[in-house]
């Protein structure tokens, strides 16, 4: 890593770069339990997309291949740019906890149709292949055919859900409360997205161990969250030891962090 920033390769923040060397055995283990996580995710891999396997299955591997995102410009110094991406672990995931949680009334299908159109409409192409995957799911006229605020539910960002929800107003934050997923988690990481904070524009201003300590333990969180809930059948004496590794590490953050202040 360092040959390549060297060579301007890659742009690094050299002031949050110099701090991480603190922190090896912190980002090693992370590292590895990044690692551990995508082999357990490896054993569900399918063959098809048209699926409801397929679908779940793709969705924990995005949150995989986000969580290296996150490591890589977490190590090159990019603490807002991995703050970013994780927003974009816990979308994921939230949509993975409703998939699965609503197997019987196969959201799966209605998010898939609902991605393909938008796919399409971004591409110019013609709704001869909406229509002839319409009719191989069995999806709904209702999908179709009804609307809401005047938008079909199958154009709406997530009008997919409509099987388990009859209001209104179509948000994350509905998602959200429908898989039991505090929204609050989702907003905290938005703010890196959004440019609402101007203290988080100012390197160096934000306390470096409790915002690196921070970027960890949310991968820690969302991959373990993803894990005992997506494959737990996987789980072996290696995922319990390097958790509870990670887990004492955070105890002993928490006890300094209750002493120090953020800035």
């Amino acid at each position: 890593m360092d040959n390549l920033t060297n060579k301007n390769i890659l742009f690094g923040n050299e002031i949050n770069q110099a701090s991480l060397s603190e922190f090896s055995h912190e980002i090693a283990l992370i590292k590895q339990f990044i690692e551990l996580s995508e082999k357990y995710i490896s054993n569900k891999k399918v063959n098809t997309i048209l699926s409801y396997e397929s679908v779940c299955y793709l969705f924990a591997k995005s949150i995989i291949d986000y969580s290296k995102m996150v490591y890589d410009n977490f190590v090159l110094g990019h603490y807002n740019s991995a703050s970013m991406i994780i927003r974009t672990m816990i979308e994921n995931y939230v949509c993975l906890v409703l998939i699965k949680k609503y197997k019987k009334e196969e959201l799966w299908k209605y998010y898939l149709i609902s991605s393909y159109k938008s796919t399409l409409k971004k591409t110019h192409s013609k709704n001869k292949e909406i229509d002839e995957m319409i009719q191989y799911l069995s999806i709904d006229s209702e999908f179709i055919e009804k609307s809401v605020n005047n938008i079909f539910l199958i154009d709406m960002k997530y009008g997919w859900i409509y099987k388990i929800y009859k209001g209104k107003y179509y948000s994350f934050r509905t998602l959200c409360k429908l898989a039991n997923i505090k929204y609050t988690d989702f907003v905290l990481m938005s703010d890196y997205s959004h440019g609402l904070d101007i203290f988080l524009k100012i390197d160096g201003l934000l306390n470096t161990e409790y915002h690196v300590k921070d970027i960890i333990s949310c991968i820690f969180v969302e991959l373990f969250k993803l894990i005992t809930f997506y494959c737990p059948e996987y789980i072996d004496i290696d995922f319990d030891n390097l958790t509870n590794e990670i887990l004492i590490l955070f105890k002993n953050v928490k006890k300094e962090n209750d002493h120090s202040s953020t800035f």
